[in-house]
């Protein structure tokens, strides 16, 4: 047989762009903000951290049914948003029930007074 040449044709890489991971950037954003309106004020961080959560959900999925398409830094994104939302949720949660075991334990010692001056202003 004679020397016959072989042509291996390297693929070309392809020069495909990658895409904005939808729901990173938000998510990101609003589990940065939640933690700071958590520590000033506890409902607020708290609504922004599930939507946070939720935004992060649908950004890691939506990435890992394609992940070729999308970057790594905005997959890390979206799982930093999730895990700030997670962390305004707990933190936020922390408060809200410290602020009830103060009305509680304020309330506790409040009504004992004001039922001993109304029994003596019967007696009176």
């Amino acid at each position: 047989m004679e020397n016959q040449e072989i042509n291996v044709q390297q693929p070309e890489e392809k020069n495909v762009q990658n895409q904005v991971l939808p729901g990173s950037q938000s998510a990101f954003i609003l589990g940065i903000l939640s933690v700071v309106f958590t520590l000033t004020t506890v409902i607020i961080g708290i609504i922004l951290g599930i939507i946070a959560v939720v935004e992060g959900n649908r950004a890691v999925k939506a990435y890992e049914l394609n992940p070729s398409l999308y970057t790594k830094a905005e997959y890390s994104n979206a799982n930093v948003g999730k895990i700030l939302g997670w962390v305004s949720i707990g933190i936020g949660a922390a408060i809200f029930l410290f602020i009830i075991l103060i009305i509680i334990f304020a309330l506790s010692f409040a009504l004992p007074f004001a039922a001993f001056d109304s029994i003596n202003s019967i007696t009176l």
